[in-house]
Parts: structure tokens; sequence; C-alpha cells
């Protein structure tokens, strides 16, 4: 059997035009994962913040907007919460 240059030329493009389709296709998975585990690791840490915090008297409100900020930047919206806290307080 013998093969064309046309045909391989058309096998290209067409693995071609499948890794750019792919690729479109995960990167708004990949962001909807980075956003599902920001969220998780943010409001876990949030509150183990909440429950640690207790003992040593800081107290950081978990109302929707902290759990919002948390949710989307993950630990540095945590830090930037607990920095606007002492900001805000003191």
């Amino acid at each position: 059997m013998h093969l064309d240059w046309s045909i391989w030329i058309a096998y290209g493009f067409g693995f071609l035009i499948l890794y750019f389709f792919m690729k479109l296709v995960l990167i708004p998975v990949r962001l909807t994962f980075k956003i599902f585990f920001n969220a998780g690791l943010g409001g876990l840490l949030i509150a183990l913040l909440d429950l640690g915090g207790s003992f040593l008297g800081f107290y950081l409100p978990i109302n929707p907007l902290s759990a919002i900020i948390v949710g989307f930047l993950g630990v540095p919206g945590l830090i930037l919460l607990i920095i606007l806290h002492y900001l805000l307080i003191t």
C-alpha cells in the first residue's frame, strides 16, 4: 500500500487540529479544578484559623464576602483578610 504525500499532510493537519481542539477543551477544565481547589483549601484554612484563633483571641468573621474572597484567591485571600483585619481593627 502506497500513501501519497497529500495523505500524510492531511493526517498532519488532522492531528494538529485535534491537538488545538483538545487544548481549548482542557483549559476550562484546568481552570475549574484550580478554582475548586483554591476554594476548598481556602475554606479549610479559614475554618482552621477560626478554630485555632479562638484559643489565641483572634477572630476572623466568616461571612459570604470573606468566603468569596478566600474561595477565589485561596491562601493569598486568607492572608489578605488577616492583614485587612489587623489594619481595620488596630
